[in-house]
C-alpha cells in the first residue's frame, strides 16, 4: 500500500469481487446463523457453571489429571505459548496499528482497533457477568487471579489472530500459502487454549467458552469490516 491510501484492498474471493452485494447478503445470513449457534453453545456452558453438572465435574477431573501429569519442561513450553496469547498478542495489535497509521491507512487502523478493542471489552464484561472463580492451581502462576469464564487469552487470540488471518488472506492469492496461513492461525489459537488448561489457570469450559465467544465476535467484526469495504468501494 502506498502512503496516503486509506481504502481496503479487494475482498479475498473471486465471488465476493464479482458479486459484492450477493456475497454480503450470503455472509449476513450465514454469519447470523453461525453467531446464533455459537452464542447458544456459549450460554449452555455458562448456564451449567453454577449448577455443578457433568460439565463442571469434567472440568475438575481434567484439571486434576493435568496437575498430576504435567512436567517442568511442559510448564516452560506452555508458559511461552500462553505468552503468545497475551503480551505478544497486545504487541501484535500495537504493531498493526502503527504500521497502518504510518501508511495513513486509517480504514484498517480503525478496523483493527474496533475489532480487537471491542473483543477485549466484551471479554471483561462476560467475566463480570459469570464471575467464575479460577481453579485452585491458578495461584501457582497468577498472584492476583481474575475471573475465569471465559478465558481471556483464548477469546482474544481467536479475535486478534483470526482478524489478522483475514487481513493476510486479502493479500495472498496462492492456494497453498492461504492454506498455510489458516493452518498456522488454527494451531496458534488451539495451542494457546490448551496451554491455559495445562498450566491449571483455566478449566476446559473456560477455554471452550473463549473460543465460542471469540468466534462469534470475530464473525460480527469481519461482517462489519466487509460492509465497510463495500461502502468505501461504492463511494469511490
Amino acid at each position: 500500500m502506498t502512503g496516503g491510501h486509506v481504502g481496503p484492498p479487494q475482498a479475498d474471493s473471486r465471488f465476493s469481487r464479482k458479486h459484492p452485494a450477493e456475497y454480503l447478503g450470503a455472509y449476513a445470513i450465514g454469519g447470523a446463523t453461525a453467531v446464533t449457534v455459537l452464542v447458544a453453545l456459549f450460554l449452555l456452558i455458562g448456564h451449567a457453571i453454577p449448577t455443578h453438572d457433568a460439565l463442571t465435574r469434567g472440568d475438575a477431573a481434567v484439571n486434576r489429571w493435568m496437575e498430576s501429569h504435567n512436567t517442568e519442561l511442559g510448564e516452560t513450553i506452555f508458559t511461552f505459548v500462553s505468552w503468545i496469547g497475551a503480551p505478544l498478542l497486545a504487541a501484535t495489535v500495537v504493531i498493526m496499528l502503527v504500521v497502518f497509521a504510518r501508511r495513513r491507512d486509517w480504514f484498517h487502523a480503525w478496523a483493527v482497533a474496533l475489532v480487537t478493542g471491542g473483543g477485549l471489552v466484551l471479554t471483561e464484561v462476560l467475566k463480570l457477568v459469570f464471575h467464575r472463580t479460577r481453579p485452585l492451581t491458578a495461584a501457582e502462576f497468577m498472584a492476583h487471579p481474575t475471573y475465569s469464564f471465559p478465558s481471556g487469552h483464548t477469546m482474544n487470540s481467536m479475535i486478534t489472530y483470526g482478524f489478522l488471518t483475514i487481513l493476510c488472506l486479502e493479500r495472498v492469492r496462492e492456494r497453498s500459502r492461504r492454506f498455510a496461513i489458516v493452518l498456522a492461525a488454527l494451531v496458534v489459537i488451539g495451542a494457546i487454549g490448551f496451554s491455559r488448561v495445562y498450566l491449571g489457570v483455566h478449566f476446559v469450559t473456560d477455554v471452550a467458552g473463549g473460543w465460542l465467544a471469540g468466534a462469534a465476535w470475530l464473525i460480527v467484526g469481519v461482517g462489519g469490516y466487509r460492509f465497510a469495504q463495500q461502502h468505501y468501494t461504492q463511494r469511490r
